[in-house]
């Protein structure tokens, strides 16, 4: 029994029940009491029953890695280790497809949002621009044109470029005042010479 303990091969359990005949001979053979002898073959036989539960025992749990309760653990055990395996390559399949498609999202609205800004910033642009080239044409027909003071640029928001526009009609508001004024003097310097 010691030696099936170590090696696990039931094939030592053969081997003693094949030889117990020998050893009960030995027994008869030996000058012992019948008592004794009643006593040897008792203790030959619980110890044969006792070594075919130890070998039926591990038969059923498992001689070996692949054999028995220990075997189909093992073969349990691979499987689940392999649907793991599956599992995680699913996820991380998941997760990276979860990324891509947050990439996208903020390509897409990162994309979306330079786009509206560009278009705001053009819209302003422009309207500024607008009203810049025409404060500097009526700036320029005054000042290259005949000179009429009388235009206005009337300018209704409450902007920089409106302040620009009311101080604008405001000089050349005073500038039509003291050119009337120059015209009107000298109107009456002329009469007065011509007297």
């Amino acid at each position: 029994m010691p030696i099936f303990i170590i090696t696990k091969n039931a094939d030592h359990l053969s081997y003693f029940n094949n030889n117990i005949d020998t050893l009960q001979q030995a027994i008869k053979e030996k000058s012992y009491s019948r008592a004794e002898q009643r006593g040897l073959r008792r203790s030959l036989i619980m110890y044969q029953m006792m070594f075919e539960e130890l070998v039926d025992g591990y038969t059923t749990i498992g001689l070996s890695h692949t054999e028995g309760l220990y075997g189909e653990l093992r073969k349990k055990v691979h499987v689940v280790e392999n649907e793991i395996d599956r599992l995680e390559l699913a996820l991380i399949d998941d997760i990276n497809h979860q990324q891509y498609q947050e990439k996208l999202t903020l390509a897409i609205s990162g994309a979306a949002i330079t786009l509206f800004m560009t278009i705001v910033l053009l819209t302003f642009s422009r309207k500024i621009t607008q009203r810049l080239a025409t404060v500097n044409r009526m700036m320029k027909d005054i000042a290259e044109g005949n000179g009429d003071l009388t235009v206005r640029m009337n300018d209704n928001g409450k902007d920089e470029l409106a302040e620009l526009s009311h101080s604008f009609d405001k000089f050349t508001s005073k500038l039509q005042t003291i050119v009337t004024g120059i015209a009107d003097i000298s109107q009456q310097l002329s009469h007065a010479a011509s007297e």
